[in-house]
């Protein structure tokens, strides 16, 4: 399941690359509206974070994985826990919740997108 999430948000950021690209392409001139520079800018920001995800997702498995599982404690009483440890499954809650953030903000931009492409569309139509 998580296998498809990334690979539909991969799908998502490519097919919004390949739209600005037409766009950049496709303008007169080469004349590109500075707000597709912003969201081509951000995609590839956004694009560079969902990798950093992937691969701090990957890492927490990595270690879950890994671990072997912890000690029986006899005496809970005489163990302190640890108040900086951060347990692999709150991590792995945390990054789950940034890459829907990550998506949220991806759909804010496919819609802004597809407003100004709408919009360049219509100047064009305007303008012949």
């Amino acid at each position: 399941m998580k296998t498809r999430v990334w690979s539909r948000l991969g799908g998502i950021l490519l097919a919004i690359a390949v739209v600005v690209s037409a766009i950049v392409v496709a303008t007169p001139g080469n004349a590109v509206d500075p707000s597709i520079l912003r969201l081509e800018s951000e995609v590839f920001q956004l694009r560079n974070q969902v990798n950093q995800l992937q691969s701090q997702v990957r890492q927490v498995q990595r270690r879950v994985s890994d671990s072997p599982p912890p000690p029986v404690d006899r005496d809970p009483i005489t163990r302190a826990p640890d108040p900086n440890a951060i347990p692999p499954d709150v991590m792995l809650d945390r990054l789950a919740i940034l890459a829907i953030e990550h998506k949220d903000r991806m759909d804010r931009l496919e819609a802004r997108l597809e407003a100004i492409e709408a919009r360049l569309l219509a100047n064009a139509i305007d303008g012949r």
